[in-house]
């Protein structure tokens, strides 16, 4: 154990910002690209989820508009906090990485419960769910690498 914690002392610092914003470019780039080809993009991303289910669905796409816009106020909040000086820029990208871990864990969880629990989701829903699972326990790795990730770890890890 002790080697691991080693191994997290010595990453260069840095390290978290750039990999983090690499995680972030990556998560968002296909919506990105939905704007230029939206053809493609519709047919084979962004599917009909709720099929026919029209007023459940309305509610769980108005649920989808609502979590990207709470992340839009959480990011944007983060970067006035920066402008303001209240927090650095380094500071400032590792909260926005842990906004976009949380938003992609609470992503996770929507698509699930409007499955399982409402039934209104129309499609298979697994490729979403892995992508969703995905970012998050990478962007969970980028904060374990962070400076606190690593300093948390290194006092509470227990070393024989």
């Amino acid at each position: 154990m002790r080697d691991f914690v080693d191994v997290l002392e010595n990453i260069p610092e840095g390290t978290d910002l750039v990999f983090g914003a690499f995680i972030v470019f990556c998560a968002v780039t296909p919506y990105f690209l939905g704007l230029f080809f939206p053809d493609f993009f519709d047919e084979t991303l962004f599917m009909k989820v709720y099929g026919e289910n029209d007023a459940a669905g309305r509610r769980a796409e108005g649920n989808w508009k609502k979590l990207y816009s709470t992340q839009g106020l959480v990011l944007t909040t983060i970067q006035f906090l920066a402008y303001l000086g209240e927090l650095g820029v380094e500071e400032a990208l590792r909260y926005d990485y842990i906004a976009w871990f949380l938003f992609y864990v609470v992503a996770t969880a929507k698509l699930a419960i409007e499955d399982r629990v409402m039934g209104i989701v129309a499609f298979n829903r697994i490729p979403s769910q892995v992508w969703h699972v995905t970012v998050a326990l990478v962007l969970l790795g980028d904060l374990i690498i962070s400076p606190n990730g690593v300093e948390l770890i290194s006092k509470t890890v227990v070393v024989g």
